[in-house]
């Protein structure tokens, strides 16, 4: 009787421990998988950071957008110059 008991003690306790390590094993692969949309959106955010800081250093009359019947579509432009080296592209009075 004993040894029963012991048995079945053992028995819930592997079943209990089993559960467990099943849980961690799952969560960490959630957890791998958050991990790999949050760096995906934080790259998609500074690439989008990127191409709108230089798109509005662009001046406005060079900005062409690509023929969009392609597969493809490409935005042209030119960034404007910094002429008085004052470090902006724009003058005192705001003329490009």
């Amino acid at each position: 009787m004993p040894l029963l008991r012991l048995v079945f003690a053992l028995a819930l306790v592997a079943l209990v421990l089993g559960t467990i390590f099943a849980l961690a094993v799952g969560l960490t692969g959630v957890a791998g998988v958050h991990e790999t949309q949050v760096s995906t959106g934080d790259g998609a955010w500074a690439a989008m950071r990127f191409m709108v800081r230089e798109l509005r250093q662009a001046a406005k009359s060079s900005i062409t957008l690509g023929d969009s019947t392609g597969a493809q579509s490409s935005i042209t432009y030119r960034v404007a110059d910094d002429l008085d080296l004052n470090g902006y592209a724009v003058k005192l009075r705001g003329n490009l």
